[in-house]
Formats: structure tokens, sequence, C-alpha cells
């Protein structure tokens, strides 16, 4: 068990406040009180910044309308092309300050009472939230890419397998995953589980032991069958 110190409490304190501030958008203070259970001058005082709330009451705010405030935005700013084929746009989503910030609260919330190494993503879609999630652990962030990075000799490479049958390449530098480091997986999106298993693989090949592996946005059941392939969770914040 990793214990939480000060400084990472503050972290989970304020990412609450900032989920209130996002229901506020939505809801009015009456229909706040209503769904938290608190009086309206409590709430106006959290989300105003004149008070923090409590570690408890801030885990509770984060578990229960974290998701949803991502959700429901996600839900608003992908753009569906052709689901069939798993086409979508998600760059206004994946580059949104606020859905970055309250979804690299919600991971560190999730594994606050785990040590956490290293967050380890794919070029590019996914730089943007796998940064805001390390930068809320304070540890290093590894990007995957399709090439060879000059100037570094030795390489963990892996395949990443299409459901056509067809493969590429990812490589990060050999030395940079130790062994028996714990490591949180990132993706913009997961549509066939191609991205994240070559994921995995890198943490195999290195020794490091994957803990969570999380997405923006999802297709159908692809994260709970990467969930009961791998023994870990697997989790979107939306899933169409």
């Amino acid at each position: 068990m990793y214990s939480v110190n000060k400084l990472d409490e503050i972290k989970i304190r304020i990412a609450a406040i900032e989920v209130l501030r996002a229901l506020k958008e939505i809801y009015s203070y009456e229909q706040l009180s209503k769904m938290l259970g608190l009086q309206i001058p409590v709430i106006s005082r959290y989300i105003n910044g004149h008070v923090l709330p409590g570690i408890s009451r801030s885990e509770f705010i984060l578990s229960k309308f974290g998701t949803e405030i991502v959700s429901s935005i996600l839900k608003e700013k992908v753009e569906i092309i052709d689901l069939e084929n798993k086409i979508f746009k998600i760059t206004e989503a994946a580059t949104d300050p606020l859905i970055l910030k309250i979804a690299s609260q919600i991971v560190f919330n999730n594994h606050k009472s785990q040590r956490i190494d290293k967050i380890l993503t794919k070029e590019t879609m996914g730089i943007p939230l796998a940064t805001m999630i390390a930068q809320a652990f304070g540890v290093r962030l590894i990007v995957a890419r399709s090439r060879k990075e000059m100037g570094v000799d030795k390489f963990i490479e892996v395949r990443r397998i299409f459901t056509s049958g067809t493969y590429s390449y990812l490589y990060v530098p050999r030395d940079i995953i130790k062994k028996r480091e714990n490591i949180i997986l990132i993706d913009d999106a997961i549509r066939t589980g191609s991205t994240m298993r070559a994921l995995i693989n890198i943490c195999k090949v290195a020794g490091a032991k994957p803990l969570g592996a999380y997405s923006l946005i999802s297709v159908g059941d692809i994260t709970d069958r990467l969930a009961s392939e791998f023994m870990f969770p697997v989790i979107s914040f939306y899933r169409i």
C-alpha cells in the first residue's frame, strides 16, 4: 500500500472543486444541493474557492460526478463520422483543458494508494491526457513511437497487430522502463485494442507491471474484453 501525502490530498481536494465548477455550468445550486446532500452556502464556498472540501468528501465528488462530467463533455465534443467503421473525430475533445484536468485527477484518485512509476502512451493524440496524468502523479511520461528515435541504440520493439492481420511496430528506448516498475497506460481512443495490447507487450518485455489503462473514448465492449484478458482495470470516460 502506497501512502497518500499532504500534497496528494490537496490535489484531490482541488480536483473536486474543478468538478463542482463544471457541474455548476449544468445544474443550479438547488439541484446541486439535492444531488450532494449539502447546503447551498457550503457548495458556494467550495465553488468560489473560499473553502476546500475535506478529503473524504472530495473523493466522493470525484467518484460520483467526475466521470459523469467528462462523459457529458465528450459526448458534445466527439464527432461520430462512421460508427460501423469506428471513425470519429476526437481532436477537440482530446485537447480540452477541462476534460484533461478532471480526467487526470480521476485517474490519480483511482490509483493514489498505489506506487506509480511511469505513464506510457503512444504518439500522438494520447499525449495531452498522458501528460496531465504524469503531472498529477509527478512521474515520467514515456511515449511509444512508430519510428526509432535518432541517437538511441537499443529499443524495445513490439508489433501493433491490426484486425486485418497487418501490423506496424512501436518503439521505446530499451532502458527507459525498468523491471518491476508500475505503469499506467493511456490512449486517446480504444477501437480494437491493438494499440493497448502493444503497450501492454512493451511492459512485458521491460518486466514492468501495468496497473490500469485509460482512454477518453472506446467503442462497444472493447474495454471490458481487454480488462478480462489482462486482469487489470481498463476504463474509458465515454463509450460509443
